[in-house]
């Protein structure tokens, strides 16, 4: 037999007593028999099927065990959807030529179309074996894994693909979404764009690769390959779900919400677009919509993550904290939830006694969530629990001996030592029943240490009212399109006489403006930020961890909130439970910033003609 899929061989003639006649003969029916094969074979890539079906009755009229022959009546049999007849027509191919490849691949497809991936996964390694450079095999094997969850068999004959036609559009098409999978979006961006190139008819490599500039923050590029898709199909629902997520992302509200009604149009019960408007009509202020969609998710599919964090956020945000927690608690299953602890073998604590019991407070989320959320952890002491908590290293040295009767471990490494149960930092107020936001104590609980001599002097000549300003958070946080605030928009606030300001906003002092003295070179971590705001009068923050640090060490700070804040600053008022000495200023509009910037700006004059008289 020949290999990489070719046709089967035919025996040479052992000649006998008839001699060259004989022979002769033998040749002359070979000769024929070959050119007959490659007729039949010839007019199915034609598409000619009844003549292809002329020849090959003719084939096995003169050998009933001729394999070209039978192989070609199964393709005939599919083309025209005798199934049943095809597979016995394989059968049949495989005992005549057991080595010949193409067989052993066309039955293990229709076992693929049929769902028995394994059996499938036989006859494919089968064909392997005489045509180990033959792509569509791989390719097939590899689908073939996937359906059946082995994923290192998958990508393995993923490789192979590749090495054999590294532009194959299928195969980066996929290796690019198990590169998503493991969180490499680099590798992920590389190979789908290759796969894009390809140019497949029907690829998801496009959409693909649009989520992975969405995760990567090119949120614009993003929307421009969503757009182009649509342009392409204007039913398109994974396209129209994914252009509403990127305008939402680039604060285009309206335009997401058009888009993610059109797909809602199409398909009413889709889950991922149900939650997707909810959390657009969140954002316009919208909260009745909002709520009635994610219910509607629910309703669908009552443990989606998703839609149980949002709806938990969302009551949260209205004040309706005992009927939240449970929900919020969802937000460790959604997709994208960053776990910086990794997996602990502990029982999560649901408020049983705590007497004689070592429990480990797991950090998550970001710093100022950490922040904030850390002065339940005393309370857990009190219960006569022997406390740890594994924090951020940044905030380690600034919540060590602070935290009444807890040890501060670093979050990278607390599973040295050994606990009888775990909870999550941001689960303690639904477990400790702290139902209404009259019931956090906004006293500060966090000591600033000593301010250190360089930092002292680093502003000791600094003129009238010293104001530390932060203006952007992180911008890798999905949300801080919201919070942040562009420097052009602080022109009100940076020309009032009297003040000096101190830039907070460590991640960028390289582009800050001259009149703000820079202090990141003297700042190491949180500890050391904390004693800097102890020096200064008052601070003015967006919605960053530099916000939580000044409320709680009881520093003079003024919150700059967006038009729907995030929810623990609720929806209306200028105070909060959370921090005695924050003042909240508020979005009146949807993205008015100028208007905010306009009050804090009054607030300011004058604290700064008071400090000045």
């Amino acid at each position: 037999m020949t290999r990489n899929g070719d046709a089967p061989g035919h025996n040479e003639s052992t000649g006998g007593s008839t001699g060259d006649s004989s022979s002769s003969i033998a040749d002359a029916i070979k000769t024929l028999t070959e050119k007959a094969e490659q007729m039949g074979t010839q007019a199915l890539v034609d598409g000619n099927v009844d003549q292809a079906e002329t020849v090959f009755k003719e084939l096995l009229s003169i050998d009933r065990t001729n394999a070209i022959a039978l192989n070609g009546f199964g393709l005939i049999a599919i083309a025209r959807n005798e199934i049943t007849s095809a597979e016995l027509f394989f059968r049949d191919a495989i005992k005549s030529a057991p080595d010949w490849a193409i067989p052993h691949s066309h039955l293990g497809a229709i076992y693929m179309d049929q769902g028995r991936h394994r059996r499938a996964i036989r006859e494919l390694n089968k064909a392997l074996r005489t045509a180990p450079d033959d792509i569509n095999i791989h390719n097939l094997l590899a689908i073939a894994n996937q359906q059946t969850s082995m994923r290192q068999e998958q990508e393995k004959h993923l490789r192979e693909v590749l090495r054999l036609d590294p532009k194959h559009g299928n195969a980066n098409n996929d290796l690019g979404c198990i590169e998503i999978m493991r969180g490499n979006v680099a590798e992920a961006e590389k190979l789908l764009r290759i796969a894009v190139e390809a140019n497949s008819p029907g690829s998801s490599a496009p959409r693909n690769l649009a989520n992975v500039l969405l995760t990567k923050g090119d949120v614009a590029n993003a929307e421009a390959i969503f757009s182009k898709l649509l342009q392409q199909d204007q039913k398109n629902i994974e396209a129209l779900i994914g252009h509403a997520s990127a305008n939402r992302r680039l604060n285009n509200l309206e335009a997401a919400l058009l888009s993610i009604e059109r797909a809602l149009s199409l398909e009413p019960d889709n889950v991922a677009a149900l939650n997707l408007a909810g959390a657009i009509n969140r954002e316009l202020g919208d909260y009745d919509s909002a709520t009635e969609q994610y219910s509607a998710a629910l309703a669908i599919k009552a443990d989606d993550p998703a839609a149980r964090a949002n709806l938990g956020m969302l009551k949260l945000l209205q004040g309706d904290w005992a009927d939240a927690w449970p929900l919020y608690e969802a937000r460790v299953q959604v997709q994208d939830f960053k776990n910086p602890w990794g997996g602990f073998n502990l029982p999560l604590w649901r408020g049983e006694d705590l007497n004689g019991k070592r429990i480990l407070i797991l950090s998550e989320q970001g710093y100022g969530d950490s922040i904030q959320f850390a002065r339940f952890i005393p309370e857990l002491h009190k219960r006569g629990a022997d406390v740890a908590f594994a924090a951020q290293p940044e905030l380690t040295r600034l919540f060590d001996g602070q935290i009444d009767g807890a040890t501060v471990l670093d979050v990278a490494n607390p599973k040295q030592e050994k606990f009888d149960c775990c909870a999550l930092l941001m689960n303690l107020p639904g477990v400790l029943k702290i139902n209404d936001p009259s019931q956090v104590d906004g006293t500060p609980y966090l000591k600033p240490k000593p301010v250190p001599d360089a930092v002292t002097q680093r502003l000791e000549s600094l003129q009238g009212l010293k104001v530390g300003i932060n203006w952007q958070g992180n911008a890798a946080h999905k949300e801080d399109r919201k919070r942040s605030i562009p420097m052009d928009a602080l022109g009100a606030l940076t020309s009032i006489s009297g003040v000096s300001w101190v830039n907070l906003n460590f991640s960028d002092a390289a582009d800050t403006p001259d009149q703000f003295t820079n202090v990141a070179d003297l700042i190491d971590d949180f500890a050391d930020s904390a004693a800097l705001i102890s020096a200064l009068d008052l601070v003015i923050t967006v919605d960053t961890a530099t916000l939580h640090l000044a409320g709680s060490i009881g520093a003079k700070c003024w919150g700059l909130l967006s038009f729907v804040p995030d929810w623990r600053w609720g929806l209306q008022g200028s105070q909060t439970s959370w921090y005695n000495n924050l003042t909240l200023f508020r979005q009146d509009t949807l993205n008015g910033w100028s208007t905010v910037i306009d009050k804090v700006a009054d607030e300011l004059s004058t604290l700064a003609a008071d400090k000045g008289a």
